[in-house]
């Protein structure tokens, strides 16, 4: 049985998303793209959780971006109605800091 691509560690006040595809350089297929909201609204409404990290397994990408591969078949309508369900990760309701770990 393989891993989930998407991999939730929970260390209170800090809880890591790891995006888990290395194989391909984490890209986000559409299971990935569906977990990662419900994941992320857990996270938000946790009152231990104060930071959050998000990060690529394998060390060589953190995310790819689309895994572009399932766009074959889809035309705008659909490639629009699947984006749709990510608009309310937009708007954060902690207060957050991004940099780049080395």
């Amino acid at each position: 049985m393989s891993e989930p691509p998407l991999l939730l560690q929970r260390e209170p006040p800090v809880a890591t998303v790891v995006f888990n595809r290395p194989e391909a350089r984490n890209a986000l297929n559409e299971a990935m793209q569906l977990a990662l909201p419900p994941m992320l609204v857990q996270l938000r409404e946790d009152a231990d959780i104060r930071v959050l990290i998000l990060r690529g397994a394998g060390g060589k990408a953190f995310a790819a971006g689309d895994d572009i591969t399932q766009f074959v078949d889809w035309g705008a309508k659909e490639a629009l109605a699947h984006y749709q369900h990510l608009e309310a990760l937009l708007v954060p309701s902690k207060p957050f800091r991004s940099r780049r770990l080395r």
